[in-house]
């Protein structure tokens, strides 16, 4: 077990993280972790950032024979389309 030193750092508190505890934790310098006590321990896990997309590639992507439905632009309204 790791014992930690908490250090004034500003108007904040901080503590060192090992090398190896970074790594059991598999995060770099520069990671982000969330933090959460649970029944008075501190919890600390790698914050993984939700994949970012853009519709030009995801378009660039669609086969070319993808189904297509000629009706579409023609169908009536069926929710709240008109509102937007």
């Amino acid at each position: 077990m790791n014992e930690l030193a908490i250090k004034s750092w500003g108007n904040s508190a901080g503590m060192r993280l090992p090398v190896a505890l970074l790594q059991q934790l598999g995060v770099k310098v520069g990671d982000t972790l969330s933090a959460k006590v649970n029944n008075g321990v501190l919890e600390l896990r790698k914050v993984v950032p939700k994949p970012s997309y853009k519709l030009d590639d995801l378009l660039a992507e669609m086969p070319d024979d993808i189904a297509t439905l000629p009706e579409w632009d023609a169908m009536a309204d069926s929710g709240k389309e008109k509102d937007i």
